[in-house]
């Protein structure tokens, strides 16, 4: 984990999140990269018949100079002496971040969340959970301030499938950093089912598979997942959720949903996504 990437509005959340990435940049001797995205806005020409769109090249520099101005408070507040680096872009947002981590060789983006719930969740979502769906890197979003150091439970709620060395590698890397405990969490529901007998041997194969270290193995029986892994968050007093995704979009994000998605809206706790890779 060597370049991290913070997207920022410069709100107190955003900053927030540069908080976070900070101190994660210093255990990992990373770098950040600050990206404040610029939507550019568009105005239709007044002449007659269709004419291509322009926009206001005083108002965009002007935008750029004011981003460039609160990056520089920011950095001189959170990070002196930390490799940061800032990168106004002009774009929409979700693949305005998406073509920055691609063409950066970025290893984890950090972000803040305002979450969403109801039917709000299926039409709009966060920012947060959007840029989850797309990211060909980990996640973590923070749908509030959290110190790192205070990171020891990390619940991992899992299928326990044995080919996904790519989110495990990621996530006992995040792990290690943090020098927390990961708790594997196996939710039993009605459409699958399996004994506690078969539970065990599933989570002891996984937890042997992976070569995990500092770890427990817990098995839930509830009515719904996204119910289960909830409860088990609290009841075990979790710091942070890590959840791999399918990355559903448009109808099939709809229809199918998404159990990292209606988690990451409805918790406190800091949630590491990853998106598998089809």
């Amino acid at each position: 984990m060597k370049r991290i990437l913070v997207p920022t509005d410069f709100s107190e959340p955003s900053q927030a999140s540069f908080r976070f990435a900070v101190e994660l940049a210093t255990k990992a001797q990373a770098e950040v990269f600050v990206v404040h995205i610029i939507e550019l806005p568009f105005l239709p020409e007044t002449t007659f018949g269709l004419q291509p769109y322009s926009f206001d090249p005083e108002l965009i520099n002007d935008l750029g100079r004011r981003a460039a101005e609160a990056f520089d408070q920011m950095k001189r507040k959170y990070s002196p002496g930390l490799r940061v680096s800032f990168h106004p872009i002009h774009d929409h947002i979700v693949p305005g971040i998406r073509m920055f981590v691609e063409q950066n060789d970025i290893s984890i983006v950090i972000m803040s969340t305002h979450g969403a719930s109801g039917l709000d969740e299926f039409i709009v979502g966060s920012t947060a959970e959007k840029i989850a769906r797309s990211s060909p890197v980990p996640v973590i979003a923070l749908p509030k301030e959290v110190e790192i150091d205070n990171i020891k439970n990390i619940v991992f709620p899992s299928a326990l499938k044995l080919d996904q060395e790519e989110v495990m590698q990621g996530l006992k890397e995040m792990q290690q950093l943090l020098d927390a405990k990961l708790h594997i969490l196996l939710i039993n529901t009605p459409f699958k089912f399996c004994t506690d007998e078969q539970a065990r041997t599933l989570l002891e194969k996984f937890a042997k598979h992976y070569a995990l270290h500092n770890f427990t193995l817990n098995f839930r029986n509830h009515r719904s997942e996204r119910s289960g892994i909830l409860e088990f968050v609290d009841e075990i007093k979790a710091d942070m959720i890590a959840m791999a995704t399918q990355g559903r979009t448009g109808l099939a994000h709809f229809f199918q949903g998404s159990i990292a998605a209606s988690v990451l809206n409805r918790v406190d706790q800091p949630i590491w996504i990853y998106k598998l890779r089809r």
